[in-house]
């Protein structure tokens, strides 16, 4: 069985650039250790890739603070956004349409004149 050590050293020994992608549901920190694996075998030609984490069930979300993160790793941190672009063919009502980028919003809340009860708001929020 190759574990992804063994892909990554595999890789690495070929000389060739080696572009390591985030998993989606990786931490930014594990790309430094993920570096170094190739780094052991000598080739220094290593660069980090962020596509994105998994948010819910059916979306990929780029956060930049991973861009940051990943530089822990010393070297080149590139992003792949194509990603989360894209939403998995099982959560689109349709195969052609696209789902709305955006939710339609409540109606505003009726103003009032009267002072506000602060206390039952502060529930509200809290």
């Amino acid at each position: 069985m190759m574990l992804q050590t063994d892909l990554l050293v595999a890789a690495a020994k070929t000389g060739k650039v080696i572009n390591i992608k985030k998993g989606q549901f990786c931490a930014a920190s594990v790309m430094r250790n993920s570096a170094e694996k190739v780094r052991a075998t000598g080739n220094p030609n290593v660069m980090v890739c962020e596509r994105g984490t998994m948010f819910g069930y059916s979306d990929l979300i780029v956060d930049p603070r991973n861009l940051v993160w990943m530089r822990d790793a010393n070297c080149p941190v590139v992003a792949d956004i194509t990603h989360s672009l894209q939403q998995p063919v099982s959560f689109r009502r349709s195969p052609t349409l696209p789902l709305p980028l955006s939710i339609p919003l409540p109606p505003p809340l009726p103003t009032h004149t009267s002072t506000p009860n602060w206390q039952s708001v502060l529930r509200v929020v809290l």
